[in-house]
């Protein structure tokens, strides 16, 4: 994790396919496994899951609003990846960060 406090997040919104949630559950996995610090200015995250709206909001701080802007990037790229899984991308927003506790 980055030492500097974080300044910008990104929030992704995933409307997932249940029919596909094993596949969904070994994609995590395996990202959970690879961890984040290849992942430049990454400082923290937050993985949430509506079931009955079958959504998923992340929210991805970084310490810099490249870093943030860059991530949003790679995941509007990762789309089509992301929707073999089931994960639809609804949207991903770039925001800044006032505060955290």
């Amino acid at each position: 994790m980055a030492s500097m406090p974080a300044t910008h997040a990104t929030v992704t919104t995933l409307r997932r396919d249940l029919s596909k949630a094993d596949e969904q559950a070994e994609a995590f996995r395996q990202m959970f496994e690879r961890g984040f610090a290849q992942i430049p200015g990454f400082v923290s995250g937050l993985w949430t899951f509506d079931p009955e709206a079958s959504e998923s909001v992340i929210v991805h701080t970084f310490d810099a609003l490249s870093s943030a802007e860059a991530f949003a990037a790679m995941a509007r790229n990762n789309a089509e990846r992301q929707a073999a899984l089931g994960l639809e991308l609804v949207s991903v927003r770039v925001n800044q960060v006032l505060g955290t506790a």
